[in-house]
C-alpha cells in the first residue's frame, strides 16, 4: 500500500514538475516573440529575412523528424503486424489440429458410447428371454414333479 502511494506521489510530483517547467518555456517563447515583433515592426525587412531563413531552417529539422517518426511507426506496427499474423497463422493450425483430434476424440466417444449401450441393450433383452424362458421351464419342471409324484 505504500509503494503505491510512493508511486502516485512521484508521479504527481513529476507532472507538477513537467508544468512548471513547461509554463517557463512557454512563458520565453512568449516573450522571444514580442522581441521579435517588436523587431519586425521597426526592421521590417529584416524580420522577414529572419522569419523566411528561420522557416527555411526548420523545415530539413521537421522533414527529417516526420521521416523517422513516420519510418519507426511503419517498421514497429510493421514487426508487430508480421508477428501478430505469423502469431495468428500458427494458432489457427494447431487449433486445427486440435480440432481434427477433438472431433476423432468424440466419434471415437461416441462410436465406444452406443456400443456400450448396445451391448447393454442385447444383454436386457438376453437376459429378458432367459428369465422368461428359465421361468417357463421351471414351472414346467413343477408340473412334472407334481404330475410324477401323483399316484
Amino acid at each position: 500500500m505504500s509503494s503505491n502511494m510512493t508511486q502516485e506521489h512521484l508521479i504527481k510530483n513529476l507532472g507538477d514538475e513537467i508544468k512548471v517547467k513547461t509554463g517557463r518555456f512557454i512563458n520565453h517563447a512568449e516573450q522571444c516573440f514580442h522581441k521579435y515583433q517588436a523587431f519586425a515592426k521597426d526592421y521590417p525587412f529584416i524580420g522577414l529575412f529572419i522569419a523566411i531563413f528561420f522557416i527555411f531552417a526548420i523545415l530539413p529539422v521537421l522533414c527529417f523528424v516526420v521521416f523517422s517518426l513516420f519510418t519507426t511507426f511503419v517498421t514497429l506496427g510493421g514487426a508487430i503486424g508480421i508477428g501478430l499474423f505469423l502469431w495468428l497463422l500458427f494458432l489457427s493450425i494447431y487449433g486445427f489440429f486440435l480440432l481434427i483430434s477433438l472431433v476423432c476424440i468424440f466419434f471415437i466417444t461416441c462410436t465406444v458410447f452406443f456400443w456400450i449401450a448396445l451391448a447393454a441393450l442385447i444383454g436386457r433383452i438376453i437376459f429378458k428371454y432367459i428369465d422368461e424362458h428359465n421361468q417357463t421351464s421351471e414351472s414346467f419342471d413343477n408340473h412334472e414333479t407334481v404330475n410324477a409324484i401323483k399316484p
